[in-house]
């Protein structure tokens, strides 16, 4: 099982020898990655390099209003970047709390998106 937390992937190294040598017969080596050339897995590139480990999580997360003027339209922006591809065959929901007090118009809200991942 994989740690929760990112981690980047370390050096492993293989070396072998025996009880009755005091030295290893064979000298330790780092061992070598694969390179990973096939296409991202939710964003995230090398990902058969050994113990690399990628945590969900938003690396970006701002919120900002256009106005604080007392009865004025006021537009909330909010802005995500998650460190992987949120999939939207998975309908994955985004939930905003602690915005208790505003005033939201009947029907929908408007969300936008202003950029995408690259590959």
């Amino acid at each position: 099982t994989n740690p929760g937390e990112s981690q980047g992937s370390p050096d492993v190294s293989v070396e072998a020898g025996s009880d009755a040598e005091s030295a290893p017969f064979v000298a330790s080596a780092v061992m070598t990655k694969p390179v990973y050339t096939g296409e991202l897995q939710r964003g995230v590139n090398n990902i058969t390099d050994v113990m690399y480990v990628v945590r969900p999580e938003f690396v970006t997360k701002s919120i900002g209003q256009s106005t604080p003027l007392a009865g004025l339209s006021n537009d909330i922006t909010v802005t995500l970047q998650p460190s992987f591809h949120l999939l939207g065959s998975e309908n994955v929901s985004i939930t905003l709390s602690g915005l208790s007090g505003a005033v939201i118009p009947a029907g929908d809200v408007l969300l936008s998106s202003v950029g995408t991942y690259p590959g």
